[in-house]
């Protein structure tokens, strides 16, 4: 600490050391067609990262050094530009008016950076790979980044836990195939790798971009699956303020209860404020939310095949679902005068929230939104992450980025299951461009872009329900080491890109120490001006968390049980496509995108029931649970479809749409392999342990908790100050469970699951609708309805998803 209290110090005298004269670049941006102000448009410096964005009126201004220079403007709505510019010391430079031309093809050309780690045209990419624009984030009043993720085609998040074609089944919450970042920083927990949703900020985001697929090779041991990126904005010359509020309830279907005493209803306000202050460049945002949830309190016990509940929730049983949240964070960045492209900062995000969650609803009935009793947690939960870092970016394409984080979370909770962990976590990154005349003039380097780093990652992990390591039952430490480099080309005019990257990961975890590494290769091909073909391959390597190899608890009539011996899982993966751009118009463009792919696992990690418990004088229930297993090799092959479109119908009409189909078969490789015995002597395989009893070689060997079939389309329609939109969700029926599910509601719970997976065989229809009206160019009012017909659905056995809900919302731009 005192080390990093001497390094601001010495950063400080640094900056003061710098001082030096800077001139103003300023104008106006306007679209060619219309004439009117184009706001929030990207102006950056080429090869820097130096930048801002046009205000509402258009209006932008840039400080820079005196020199001969390139701006380049870049926006969704716009085709990209570049300026030469030639800027004396000490003299502003008035560009005046400047004209965009609407998109052709301009979703396509969107800047990503996932792919690489930096910045590079949609289209270019060599992997599968969605954007979600904050827009639609707003819109459809996602207080929760999760949320929004459920609209993105072969996404699913089922009970807060993400999957990416079908590449994750249920885990408890510990173990993640996909990795979560926010600006470059992960934000998996250190001892579960288990994403807190409320502490990603919504409000400043400015796109989020999703890898489906193993990407391992740039981000490590939990990208096996693929990445969500989200990808927070800064400020142009003019200060911009947002406010959201809002307010609303759930309306639960006429056969279920909940209670009568608290009715469920949710209310919350987000805001931020972001500005250039001199040579620094600040944003602040903050959320709270106060939330009666749809699940109401667990009621008195019945007697076993009694449907019926009592509606008053007994004086010793917990409360139902409730949260209540409040986060802020800010981001702030300097830039250097005197040395162009040197940037240093601190961000930070704090969470507090106070919160019951449940694991298991009642019954199927009446009992669908009340959770069962003892499976009910209250907790406490403080969050933080402050992130310095540096970073500098030279004229001839070097650059060099050092990020840091100290990361701590404590959830106190109230059934002697509480924990706690902190992350020390640095990242150094060197990344080259060959952009010197030199090079330029040399086929081989003028398109050659070089990325390299070394990754630091130390977990310090506390728990009352951590058990089985030798020596050190509760607290465990984690190390994790890893280097990457990664090469990228163009070849043929630039219309062929090819990418390969390698990356070497170090683990040491109690007695248990790994050292892998994997590769990634990939092509993307331009055939015509707007059509790109691509091919990649990759590989992936997954660590087993702290809490897969030592959580011992007691969730209700549920038991989970550690493994000690959990070996790390790999997997190689392969996949083609093609991106298709399209242009209906003068001003409205999207594109279509299909893939096919292959991943197949060794080693492979599943949450599976059996009975575990050595003490064999205890009833059933008391040693049948979950463990985290090795369970041999798996694979999952399918097809992808995405359709994305924006922009202007005539001059009063306006459409987006985002939308995508997966097909997946998830299956084991080895459904008789014996992959663990249990207490009472019983071989456990896939077979035995799976809810599907048919003989049907395909149905036997599908992975448990995965959808074959989702379907996701959001589509909104604008006329002048209206709009309406339509979320629409659909999930085939989840084929396979683990068997112990029924046995359990045998013996104890009483839910009538059977009955329930029954007869919601044809899978899940969920829409979402919303209806807003543009008061003044600066205020918003929108109506939402989530689950528009009220379905009372689950995508995990025994947990219920929301019912209908209702919000008012209110959004001011200053």
């Amino acid at each position: 600490m005192k080390q990093g209290v001497f390094l601001w110090i010495v950063l400080g005298f640094f900056a003061h050391g710098l001082w030096a004269q800077s001139t103003e670049v300023k104008g106006k941006l306007v679209d060619e067609a219309t004439g009117n102000a184009a706001a929030f448009v990207t102006v950056l410096l080429k090869n820097s990262s130096t930048g801002t964005n046009s205000d509402i009126n258009g209006n932008f201004s840039l400080k820079v050094n005196a020199s001969k220079q390139t701006l380049v403007f870049s926006s969704v709505e716009f085709q990209r530009l570049e300026t030469s510019i030639d800027v004396s010391e000490g003299e502003s430079l008035d560009l005046g008016t400047i004209s965009l031309k609407a998109a052709a093809v301009n979703l396509s050309e969107m800047l990503v950076k996932s792919d690489g780690k930096y910045e590079k045209k949609l289209e270019e990419v060599t992997v599968t790979m969605d954007v979600l624009s904050p827009r639609l984030i707003e819109n459809r009043n996602n207080t929760t980044i999760n949320d929004a993720l459920n609209q993105v085609p072969g996404v699913n998040i089922v009970d807060e836990e993400p999957q990416i074609r079908s590449g994750s089944g249920y885990s408890f919450g510990a173990g993640s195939r996909v990795m979560v970042l926010v600006d470059d920083m992960p934000v998996l927990s250190g001892d579960a790798g288990r994403t807190t949703w409320g502490f990603v900020p919504t409000e400043t985001i400015e796109q989020v971009e999703v890898i489906r697929g193993p990407s391992s090779v740039l981000y490590g041991s939990s990208a096996l699956n693929g990445v969500i990126h989200v990808r927070t904005t800064y400020p142009g010359s003019t200060p911009k303020t947002k406010i959201q509020t809002f307010t609303g309830f759930w309306d639960l279907p006429g056969d279920k209860n909940w209670s009568t005493n608290n009715p469920p209803f949710m209310s919350g306000i987000s805001a931020m404020h972001m500005r250039q202050a001199g040579q620094w460049d600040l944003v602040f945002g903050m959320n709270a939310q106060i939330e009666n949830g749809y699940a109401g309190p667990p009621g008195v016990s019945t007697a076993p095949g009694n449907d019926s509940i009592i509606t008053q929730p007994s004086d010793t049983v917990k409360p139902g679902q409730y949260e209540n949240r409040i986060r802020a964070h800010f981001n702030t960045r300097y830039r250097f005068k005197k040395v162009e492209g040197l940037t240093a900062g601190l961000n930070g995000n704090f969470l507090f929230s106070r919160s019951t969650t449940g694991f298991l609803y009642q019954n199927d009935s009446s009992g669908f939104f009340r959770y069962f009793d003892g499976t009910v947690t209250t907790t406490l939960q403080r969050q933080f992450a402050i992130d310095p870092y540096i970073s500098y970016a030279g004229k001839q394409g070097a650059a060099h980025h050092l990020r840091t984080r100290v990361y701590s979370l404590n959830n106190e909770n109230d059934n002697n299951q509480s924990n706690s962990n902190e992350v020390l976590f640095a990242e150094y990154q060197f990344q080259k461009r060959f952009l010197g005349e030199k090079a330029q003039q040399n086929k081989w380097l003028r398109d050659l872009n070089f990325t390299s780093g070394l990754m630091f990652n130390q977990v310090f992990a506390r728990s009352q329900i951590f058990v089985g390591n030798a020596g050190n039952a509760g607290d465990n430490q984690q190390t994790n080491l890893a280097a990457y480099a990664q090469l990228e080309e163009k070849f043929f005019n630039q219309r062929l890109t090819a990418v390969a990257g390698l990356r070497f990961e170090y683990f040491k975890l109690g007695n248990l120490e790994a050292t892998q590494p994997v590769f990634r290769g990939g092509l993307s091909y331009k055939l015509a001006e707007h059509t790109f073909l691509r091919a990649s391959y990759g590989q992936g390597f997954r660590f087993p968390t702290i809490g897969e190899r030592f959580i011992r608890t007691t969730v209700g009539a549920v038991q989970i049980f550690p493994n000690p011996n959990l070996r790390p899982e790999t997997s190689w993966s392969a996949e083609i496509g093609a991106k298709q751009a399209f242009r209906l118009g003068k001003n409205f463009s999207g594109y279509a995108d299909v893939a096919l792919y292959y991943q197949e696992f060794s080693d492979f990690v599943e949450f599976t029931a059996g009975f575990y418990d050595s003490d064999l004088t205890k009833p059933l229930t008391e040693i049948l649970g979950f463990m985290s297993i090795n369970t041999g090799d798996a694979r999952m092959y399918g097809v992808d479809f995405s359709l994305a479109a924006t922009g202007k119908l005539s001059r009063d009409w306006t459409l987006s749409l985002l939308g995508g189909y997966n097909y997946s078969l998830p299956q084991t490789l080895n459904p008789n392999l014996t992959y663990a015995t249990d207490s009472l002597g019983n071989d456990l395989k896939y077979q035995n342990t799976s809810s599907i009893t048919e003989e049907d070689d395909t149905s036997a060997t599908i992975l448990k908790y995965r959808f074959r079939h989702t379907a996701k389309m959001d589509v909104e329609l604008g006329w002048k100050m209206l709009s309406l939109g339509f979320s629409y969700r659909y999930n085939s029926f989840m084929e396979n469970i683990d068997r112990a599910f029924y046995r359990l509601d045998e013996l104890a719970l009483n839910t009538n699951l059977e009955s329930f997976r029954d007869r919601t065989r044809d899978g899940t229809h969920v829409v979402d609708m919303r209806v807003a009206v543009q008061i003044t160019p600066s205020s918003r009012l929108s109506l939402i309805i989530n689950n528009l017909f009220n379905n009372a659905y689950s995508l995990r056995p025994l947990f219920p998803e929301p019912p209908r809900s209702f919000i008012v919302q209110y959004a001011l731009t200053l």
